[in-house]
C-alpha cells in the first residue's frame, strides 16, 4: 500500500487521491455514486474529491531517527498516542 494515497478508477477516469485503503475507496465509490445521482457531472465529483484529505494524526507513518517507522492506524490524537506509548 503506498501511504501517500491511491490511484483509483472510478467510471473509466483515473484520478490520484490522498486518502489510502479499501475502505476509504469504497467510501469515494460511495460519495461519487451520491453526488452523481445528485446531478453532478463526473469531471465535477472526481475533482472534489481528489481535494479530499486525510485526518491529521490518523494513518500516518511517524518516522523515527533510529530507522523506526510507526504506522498510526489506531489513533487520530495526540494524547491518544502518547497513551498508547506509554502503555507499551
Amino acid at each position: 500500500m503506498d501511504m501517500a494515497g491511491m490511484l483509483l478508477d472510478i467510471n473509466r477516469m483515473e484520478a490520484w487521491y490522498q486518502l489510502t485503503g479499501r475502505f476509504n475507496a469504497s467510501n469515494l465509490l460511495l460519495v461519487y455514486g451520491v453526488a452523481f445521482l445528485l446531478g453532478k457531472s463526473q469531471e465535477e465529483i472526481i475533482t472534489g474529491l481528489t481535494k479530499v484529505g486525510r485526518v491529521p494524526g490518523r494513518f500516518e507513518i511517524i518516522k523515527s531517527t533510529t530507522g523506526f517507522n510507526w504506522h498510526n492506524r489506531l489513533c487520530a490524537y495526540p494524547r491518544c498516542i502518547g497513551k498508547l506509548v506509554r502503555e507499551r
